[in-house]
C-alpha cells in the first residue's frame, strides 16, 4: 500500500544551512499500540538558493525548522503544528532515518517511518 503523507515548507534555523538534498525511502510503519508494517513511502528534500528547505510527499505545505547535531551526524527537520498534527524527520549516518508523525487525528496519536535517505546535490 503506497502511503503519501502531507508536504512542508522547511525553513534553516539561523545560522545553519540545510544540505542541498534528501531522497528518502521509508518501508517499515509502526503505529502506536500495533505492530510494523512494510509500507511504501518516499519523501524528498530539496533546498533553494535562498535556504528554503522544501519537504515533499504530496499534497499540503507546512513551515518548519532544520536542526543539525554539531557533529554534524543528524539532521533533523521539524514541521509547525498545523491541523493538531506535527512531523519530524531525522536522518542519521550510522542508523536508518526516523519519520515521525503525531497527531490525534484517526486514533493514531504517533506513527513512526523507518528507512533511508540518500543525499544529492
Amino acid at each position: 500500500m503506497r502511503q503519501v503523507l502531507t508536504a512542508a515548507v522547511l525553513i534553516c534555523a539561523p545560522g545553519m544551512t540545510a544540505a542541498l538534498g534528501y531522497e528518502c525511502a521509508f518501508e517499515k510503519t509502526c503505529v502506536e499500540g500495533k505492530s510494523c508494517q512494510p509500507s511504501s513511502l518516499n519523501v524528498k528534500i530539496t533546498t533553494s538558493d535562498e535556504g528554503v528547505v522544501t519537504f515533499s510527499t504530496g499534497g499540503r505545505d507546512m513551515k518548519a525548522r532544520y536542526f543539525v547535531d554539531p557533529s554534524r551526524e543528524t539532521r533533523s527537520y521539524v514541521t509547525e503544528l498545523e491541523f493538531n498534527t506535527i512531523f519530524l524527520l531525522s536522518v542519521f549516518d550510522t542508523v536508518p532515518a526516523r519519520l515521525t508523525q503525531h497527531t490525534p487525528l484517526m486514533d493514531l496519536q504517533s506513527m513512526t517511518h523507518i528507512g533511508e535517505c540518500k543525499e544529492f546535490p
